[in-house]
């Protein structure tokens, strides 16, 4: 060995030293990122020696770092053997396999920002190896072949999409107005009315949005009159779009393997299956518009183009704003010949003016008139009044003010970091690819920066709906911007050969086209709404924030639901109904259908129509059924009860009214699992009991914790029994949970135990079948009770449901107690 040299088992362990050294920075500063702010040095120390989840972030840092080390040492040795830094070139070949459980150091994290930089990093790191392994310019003569294989990913994701939204739509879990609204919007085109909805005051729902695209649905329902016909158009246009995307891309970059990437990329997008998911918007249609208009404009086949640009900008106001932006793009991209580029710069302008044109007046005309303000503006302007009140004085802040516009949308402390993690979300996912995309750039950043301008959470953050039109624009983008860097690879420059000489621009495709689909794969597995993806079942998706949606893997209609669809099949067509929101989404095609806001509304109250169908384990939820509300409905004498199974009430008016009585007793001498008051025990489904949900309790967790509590009611004197129905898993002699009544006393800040009793396990018949028990008592005058199940442990416990019946509580006494 030369006087000097550095012997190259020492320079490994030196890296490696600066690689844990600098893991362990990286991994505490995303850890403290977690909790939405930065730590000194000395915080993150003395928390390092403290705190577990320090301990495992910079553990995780570590092995981030030291996998990029292995991958990258194999990488650069290619390019510079003699050099220090790619020393352990050799040994990295032994540790490749520690890449590909990578996955698993993250499989508990729920740092977002932890989770983006993983998959970055990782999937550039598949790209460099892959590309020194294949080349893509191998498969050039199977572009049908991949075309084909796209088709059929397309057709399990449409098959899968459709499945899932049909049963969220048939278990009733579409919570907001939307679906029904824009159900009925265009349905009432049938019947000769402009878009009309009874959902809202509006004269049409173009006074919401500027949507005429909605009419080129309406005929579709002459074909299958439902309002399941809309699931069609909430998913297939979405899915599709990625062939377009495909073709796109093959017809930019030559290479179909790698257009196959893009394409596969595009369906794999959180974003894109979030649009597919939600209940239906005219935005949905957004996504094949906006990119058959661009493939037009490339393939210059302007007939087209001019059709779908005016679909485009039909399907939403915005989306003006993006087809200026397309003319921009038109007027500036390159072309082969001048009468090309005269040609294009004609169509650029055109589309440009246009664009301006109809948005301008959709905004300040068309949209205030359906909207009953003409002369008042948009009815959407409150949304971005920070800005100001009108258009003009919104642009004119935005360009005289950038500074103050940056520091409210990105620097604030509430919502600015939301605003950063969106924009993380809307590209990350194409690995900025849309940077490179050059005059392209501008059809996201322009598409994005409406919902982000907005004081709205849902639009600022990109869920729903919102990121429609984002998708498509940054698929476009990051199309131009792969082939722009495809192009700085060409030539033989002295710093190129320096920079990427292994590379060169065949295995940059390979690079680009495996770093790019690894990325997308991963963010589905995250973030997505596949079979593989991540706590798909138990969150939905990290886009919805605050407002999640559940939707479990066993995807089946629950039994409570089939009732209700019984119900509604006892309806008739010609009939008025009054119910609530998310059974109105089914209630759409109906002669008259109206959302229940309680009995004494005059506007949508149920007086008026011959039919009332409620689920009261919804009462909870706005808009919600109280016990005034439900007690004049029976008492008043218009409506009788037609059927009452499993907390669904459908009454008619003018009927018999002799189930009245047994209906109230059932619904508000009842506690499911699904209505007592949340403890430190969970709530669990559970099929055996009635209301398909639990309490639970298990030994070691939950004792002395209350099982099952009830909300207060005031009970008038009597005599009481109440019923507590329970099951256990080990029949022990040990007491397992002790049920009592109290009575509540708040001016004396009190309690009373009107009656107790401990629960053994020996007093179950059997393991795991439900059993009554029971505490009876008098109550010589009126007062406030509770009924409660403490947990003892020995044994695990399951609590359905907590009933009480009184010789003294009758609804003749109700009614005239609560007048």
């Amino acid at each position: 060995m030369e006087t000097g040299a550095r012997p190259k088992s020492a320079g490994i362990v030196i890296q490696l030293a600066i690689v844990i050294l600098a893991g362990t920075v990286l991994g505490l500063f995303f850890w403290s990122c977690k909790y939405n702010e930065y730590l000194s040095l000395s915080e993150i120390c003395r928390s390092f020696t403290e705190a577990g989840g320090a301990q495992r972030a910079a553990l995780r840092g570590i092995l981030c770092l030291t996998s990029l080390w292995l991958v990258f040492s194999l990488a650069l040795k290619r390019l510079r053997r003699e050099a220090f830094c790619v020393s352990s070139g050799e040994v990295a070949k032994s540790f490749l396999p520690f890449l590909f459980f990578f996955p698993l150091y993250f499989s508990r994290t729920h740092s977002d920002f932890v989770v983006i930089a993983f998959i970055f990093s990782f999937s550039l790191a598949a790209g460099f190896l892959v590309s020194l392994l294949i080349q893509f310019d191998k498969f050039q003569g199977h572009g049908k072949t991949f075309g084909v294989i796209l088709l059929l990913l397309i057709v399990l994701a449409s098959a899968w999409f459709m499945h899932i939204v049909l049963i969220a739509f048939n278990d009733f879990r579409f919570i907001d107005e939307d679906f029904a609204v824009f159900d009925t919007s265009i349905h009432s085109v049938l019947r000769g009315q402009c878009l009309r909805s009874s959902l809202h005051s509006y004269k049409s729902q173009l006074g919401c949005h500027f949507s005429p695209i909605l009419f080129l649905i309406a005929p579709f329902y002459f074909l299958y009159d439902n309002p399941r016909m809309l699931i069609f158009f909430q998913v297939i246009p979405v899915i599709s779009a990625a062939f377009i995307v495909y073709l796109l891309a093959k017809e930019k970059l030559r290479n179909p393997l790698l257009a196959f990437c893009f394409g596969a990329g595009y369906l794999l997008l959180p974003h894109v299956q979030a649009v597919a998911f939600n209940e239906f918007h005219a935005a949905n249609m957004i996504p094949p518009f906006v990119l058959l208009t661009f493939y037009f404009l490339v393939k210059r086949r302007f007939k087209a183009y001019w059709v779908f640009l005016l679909l485009m900008i039909s399907c939403r106001e915005e989306l003006s704003l993006t087809g200026a932006a397309i003319g921009i793009a038109a007027f500036s991209l390159p072309w082969k010949t001048l009468r090309e580029r005269t040609q294009n710069r004609r169509v650029g302008l055109a589309t440009f003016f246009l664009c301006l044109i109809v948005g301008a007046a959709a905004v300040k005309y068309i949209i205030p008139f359906y909207a009953d303000r003409l002369g008042k503006g948009h009815p959407n302007y409150p949304i971005f009044s920070w800005l100001g009140e009108t258009p003009r004085e919104m642009v004119s802040a935005l360009f005289c003010h950038p500074g103050e516009a940056f520091k409210f949308l990105f620097l604030d402390e509430k919502w600015g970091l939301y605003r950063w993690r969106s924009l993380c979300f809307a590209f990350l996912p194409m690995l900025l690819l849309p940077f490179f995309g050059k005059i392209t750039f501008l059809l996201p950043f322009v598409t994005a920066g409406v919902p982000l301008m907005s004081q709205s959470h849902y639009m600022f953050r990109l869920s729903m709906q919102y990121s429609a039109g984002v998708s498509p624009t940054v698929a476009i983008s990051a199309i131009w911007g792969a082939a722009s860097l495809i192009v700085f690879l060409k030539g033989s420059s002295k710093l190129k050969r320096k920079i990427v000489g292994f590379l060169g621009q065949r295995s940059a495709m390979t690079m680009i086209g495996v770093a790019l689909l690894t990325s997308c794969i991963m963010y589905s597995r995250f973030f997505g709404y596949l079979p593989f993806s991540k706590d798909f079942d138990e969150r939905g998706n990290v886009f919805y924030g605050a407002v999640e949606r559940p939707f479990r893997k066993n995807t089946r209609v629950s039994g409570q639901s089939k009732v209700i669809l019984d119900c509604i099949k006892m309806i008739p067509k010609n009939a008025s109904v009054c119910t609530q929101l998310r059974i109105g989404h089914h209630l759409g095609h109906h002669r008259d259908f109206q959302r229940f806001w309680g009995y004494d509304e005059d506007v949508h109250g149920p007086n008026r129509c011959e039919y009332v169908l409620l689920n009261m384990q919804w009462r909870q939820q706005p808009p919600g059924v109280t016990l005034s509300d439900l007690i004049q409905l029976l008492y008043a004498g218009e409506y009788g009860v037609l059927k009452y199974e499993d907390w669904i009430l459908l009454l008619k008016s003018n009927h018999s009214t002799e189930k009245n009585e047994w209906a109230y007793r059932e619904i508000f001498f009842t506690y499911d699992g699904y209505l007592l008051i949340s403890t430190g025990c969970p709530e669990v489904v559970d099929s055996g009991a009635v209301g398909g949900r639990a309490r639970f309790a298990s030994p070691g967790r939950d004792e002395s914790e209350y099982v099952a509590l009830s909300r207060y009611r005031e009970c008038p004197e009597g005599n009481y029994r109440v019923d507590f129905f329970m099951k256990t898993d080990i029949l022990t002699p040990e007491a397992i949970v002790r049920i009592d009544c109290i009575e509540i006393k708040e001016e004396e800040r009190r309690i009373i135990t009107v009656a107790e009793q401990n629960i053994r396990g020996t007093d179950f018949d059997e393991v795991g079948r439900y059993k009554r028990f029971s505490l009876s008592f008098d109550l010589p005058e009126s007062a406030v009770l509770q009924f409660r199940a403490k947990y003892l442990g020995h044994a695990k416990l399951w609590v359905d449901r907590i009933q009480f019946e009184s010789d003294a509580s009758g609804l003749e006494q109700e009614y005239s107690r609560i007048k």
